[in-house]
């Protein structure tokens, strides 16, 4: 609750990516020659949790943002992650991240944000 407003200009630069990027989807070691990184169930609901943590408290202003002004407010910025999350290989991830995003989607006004 201390860090409500304060954290909004670091969403989508700092903290989604670092979250979804290194803790979802790691690099694979260099010694390695395409051998799935092993990822800790508890990392993934950690990272989950956080994402929910933040959508929870700035989905207004999330929500509120559209690309360009005059348009209907939508979560184009946020399709980059959500697609890497959605789209992941593992099964608990993809469920995970259905059951983080689905709160934003809900709170969208129009059918054609929510298509998009």
């Amino acid at each position: 609750k201390d860090l409500q407003q304060e954290v909004h200009p670091f969403v989508y630069t700092k903290i989604i990516p670092r979250i979804v990027t290194d803790f979802l989807n790691p690099p694979p070691p260099v010694d390695s020659a395409k051998q799935d990184v092993p990822i800790d169930v508890l990392v993934i609901e950690t990272a989950f949790r956080s994402l929910s943590y933040i959508f929870q408290h700035d989905s207004d202003m999330l929500i509120s943002e559209s690309k360009k002004d005059g348009e209907e407010p939508c979560l184009e910025q946020m399709r980059i992650f959500y697609g890497q999350t959605l789209g992941h290989k593992r099964d608990v991830v993809r469920r995970l991240a259905a059951e983080t995003f689905a709160p934003l989607v809900r709170k969208l006004k129009s059918d054609g944000a929510r298509k998009r």
